[in-house]
């Protein structure tokens, strides 16, 4: 990935597989995506032509980030036929005018399309829009810098955070503000049950 990245395998992931993609120089997880980062995500999804692919990023502690060292994971997306539900971004319809009242999303949530031939530009450009109003909203409510990245092929997503999870007994990262919940422990799996995933994700989240 030229000499600011690296791609590498996560061995110790718990969605399998999956890849980092890391600045060579230690660059702090709490600083938001830069043009090269996205310039080196867009060339890694772009070299999966035939599977289908989401790349995430965890801003800060409250995204659920578990690393300082500011990395991306790439991992295959998810079956949605056998979810019997699709990921939430993939209804919005735009590539111009920003998504934030996709239906049935307990958080604030911004999301624009990618066109088919999208450029690292092309992804640059969505990026600073979805970024900015993030920041718009976290001075709004006081809620500090933390915000998930999620990219595909089809669309780019902005979560703006106030929690990491762990306050309420599990971590929530960019996959979970997705829908895609996991649990390491029995312990975890009931506190998603007992608490509700539209309230723990409202938690994590800012409210809609």
């Amino acid at each position: 990935m030229g000499d600011h990245h690296t791609l590498l395998l996560n061995i110790y992931a718990f969605y399998r597989p999956s890849v980092l993609l890391i600045t060579n120089s230690y660059i702090p997880q709490e600083e938001a995506l830069d043009n090269r980062d996205l310039a080196a995500a867009w060339a890694v999804l772009q070299g999966f032509s035939r599977e289908k692919y989401f790349l995430i990023y965890n801003c800060g502690y409250n995204s659920g980030s578990s690393q300082g060292h500011k990395h991306m994971q790439l991992w295959p997306y998810p079956n949605e036929k056998e979810m019997g539900f699709e990921l939430f971004p993939s209804q919005a319809r735009s590539e111009t005018v920003i998504a934030k009242d996709i239906p049935n999303v307990p958080h604030r949530h911004f999301v624009l399309r990618l066109p088919p031939h999208a450029t690292a530009a092309t992804v640059v450009e969505a990026h600073h829009r979805l970024l900015r109003e993030v920041r718009q909203v976290q001075e709004m409510t006081d809620s500090g810098p933390a915000h998930n990245v999620i990219i595909t092929k089809e669309w780019i997503c902005l979560i703006p955070r106030r929690h990491s999870g762990f306050e309420r007994g599990v971590g929530v990262n960019s996959a979970g503000v997705l829908g895609l919940a996991w649990a390491v422990s029995d312990e975890e799996k009931n506190t998603w049950l007992s608490i509700g995933a539209a309230e723990l994700l409202r938690f994590v989240g800012i409210p809609v």
